[in-house]
């Protein structure tokens, strides 16, 4: 039974313990003596023996109002899910049970996006899987069903709340859903890729230029040992004339090989010019 009063410009939710219902002391006391996030600041009153439990709901909205006045967007939702999912890690450090949140829209408050949940200590035998389910049927009678997110978070959340999971995991599962699509991760490519990405033609054109070059300086030897046996025939010699020392037989040699070697290096081209590029 629940029932809101004003005291001293405070505003309260008061519950009253059924006579079926058992309060649990260790969770009593760990709401007497701590403040707990995300929970409504508790008071435990006594009258005339009968125990009251006070709930500071100054200054904060209730949820519990018409489907119609009150639509919730994605945002909203995705908050209050993960309000729930902050609230049950804190109990779980608390040594409480969950099952003393209670979950029905007129327990629950809200203040500059804030959402706070009222905590029963006398909460009985409920069966917890049935008051989630309860609750995220309910969910969908607030959601803003012209908003995407908003119906995708609220649809998601009641149907996995009827598959055999924990809560957090289903919190988990729901608050990890987004609209927009995932960005492909651009593998980051190492030296060895770029060295096997290299085309079988432009390998081979490599290897061509290494062997022109290597072809080339050969026959660069062979031309400058040429021009040298050429003239050290000529200073050497009786001959006055150049040509009369290139008509000796060595003479003749010489100018073979240094035909030849010009020759060569004509037919392995230049190696550090690329004709293709001026082309």
């Amino acid at each position: 039974m629940m029932k809101e009063i004003e005291e001293l410009e405070k505003s309260y939710i008061v519950l009253m313990p059924g006579q079926e219902q058992k309060v649990d002391l260790f969770a009593l006391q760990m709401l007497q003596e701590n403040r707990i996030r995300g929970l409504l600041v508790f008071e435990k009153r006594v009258f005339n023996g009968e125990e009251k439990f006070y709930y500071d709901v100054s200054g904060k909205q209730s949820m519990a109002e018409e489907p119609s006045e009150l639509s919730l967007s994605g945002a909203e939702i995705r908050m209050l899910l993960q309000s729930l999912h902050c609230l049950i890690t804190e109990l779980h450090s608390y040594f409480l049970d969950i099952k003393g949140i209670l979950l029905q829209f007129e327990y629950i408050f809200r203040e500059e996006g804030e959402y706070f949940f009222c905590y029963n200590p006398s909460f009985g035998k409920e069966e917890t899987d049935r008051n989630w389910a309860g609750f995220a049927e309910s969910l969908l009678g607030y959601t803003n069903h012209d908003d995407d997110l908003a119906v995708l978070l609220s649809y998601e959340f009641y149907r996995k709340s009827k598959e055999k999971k924990s809560i957090l995991q289903i919190l988990e599962e729901v608050l990890s859903l987004s609209l927009e699509p995932e960005e492909e991760e651009i593998p980051v490519a190492d030296e060895g890729d770029f060295l096997i990405g290299i085309s079988v033609e432009e390998e081979s054109g490599e290897q061509k230029k290494s062997f022109d070059m290597i072809t080339f300086s050969i026959f660069a030897i062979w031309f400058l040992v040429s021009i040298g046996y050429l003239l050290f025939l000529f200073y050497s010699g009786e001959n006055i004339k150049f040509s009369e020392t290139a008509g000796t037989p060595n003479g003749r040699a010489a100018l073979i090989f240094l035909g030849l070697s010009i020759l060569g290096m004509l037919a392995c081209n230049v190696p550090w010019i690329d004709i293709k590029e001026k082309k």
